[in-house]
């Protein structure tokens, strides 16, 4: 365009310098610069909408892609759901039983089995059930789940850094061929979210299974230690505790009881006598 642009222009200079007989000629010339001119700037700012669309659309799709809270087979689909902007129709999220680390120059060894997490087929995204998630990897092509008006698929890696999640089969597009890359980096990072998720929740579950197995342990040892081992009644010394208040009134309470049977009376009465001759003496000598 811009060449042509360019002969355009040659051709209006130099039929400026020409006789009235090209004037005719010059104006036609003018009026299809003029015309080639408004055309490509209006195609230009077309090609400026439809990039800032598709970068909002991107935008759209970061956020969009992360809005899971829990780390289960249900949230698969939500990495689907946002495939529009992108002309997918259909598509299909396998991953591994285990994650793999692949480090550069090493063979990669594709396991023998693969789980179907998520399909988009036509448009609509569902889950696939748990009985029906394994597949073998010869057979991913051959699944019934595939669609039979699909008439060509690509297949890209799901990774982050040096670990592999999986694979997404996907229809390929125009707009794919061109954010391929984005499309592939941002689903490997959410699926690594995904695998951090399911890997807290189960470690939340374990604590809460040790925690619940541990209260049932100190209540039974609890049990132990306050009852007899062979006949399994309370022991004696098992009592409320009672603070130092408590305590002397629960003396002053024996002490009575005591005198009141007499065992302690030549006790009291020596203590009292030794109190008022040591009273006596103590006003003699003042």
């Amino acid at each position: 365009m811009e060449n042509f642009l360019t002969h355009v222009e040659q051709m209006h200079r130099a039929f400026q310098h020409k006789n009235a007989v090209w004037d005719e000629i010059e104006e036609i010339f003018a009026l299809i610069y003029r015309r080639t001119i408004m055309a490509v700037e209006q195609h230009s700012g077309r090609i400026s909408e439809s990039r800032e669309d598709e970068q909002y659309a991107m935008k759209l799709f970061v956020r969009d892609i992360m809005q899971f809270e829990k780390g289960n087979d249900q949230s698969y689909a939500v990495l689907l759901e946002h495939l529009g902007w992108l002309d997918i129709q259909n598509a299909y999220i396998y991953v591994f039983k285990k994650p793999i680390m692949h480090l550069e120059h090493e063979e990669l060894e594709i396991p023998d089995k693969l789980y179907l997490k998520a399909v988009r087929s036509a448009g609509e995204v569902t889950s696939v059930l748990g009985a029906q998630q394994q597949c073998r990897t010869d057979e991913i092509f051959r699944s019934s789940q595939m669609g039979n008006g699909t008439s060509a698929l690509v297949v890209l890696p799901l990774y982050s850094n040096e670990m592999l999640y999986g694979i997404l089969i996907c229809d390929m597009t125009e707009r794919l061929f061109e954010n391929g890359e984005f499309l592939v980096n941002q689903m490997g990072a959410a699926i690594r979210m995904l695998e951090l998720l399911k890997s807290n929740e189960q470690i939340q579950r374990q604590l809460e299974e040790s925690l619940i197995t541990l209260k049932e342990n100190n209540i039974v040892l609890d049990t132990l230690s306050k009852s007899d081992a062979l006949t399994g009644i309370m022991n004696r010394d098992e009592r409320k505790p009672v603070g130092a208040q408590g305590a002397f009134h629960v003396w002053l309470g024996l002490g009575s009881a005591a005198c009141r049977c007499g065992n302690l009376a030549p006790y009291l009465y020596r203590r009292n006598s030794v109190g008022r001759h040591r009273g006596r003496a103590h006003q003699a000598d003042t």
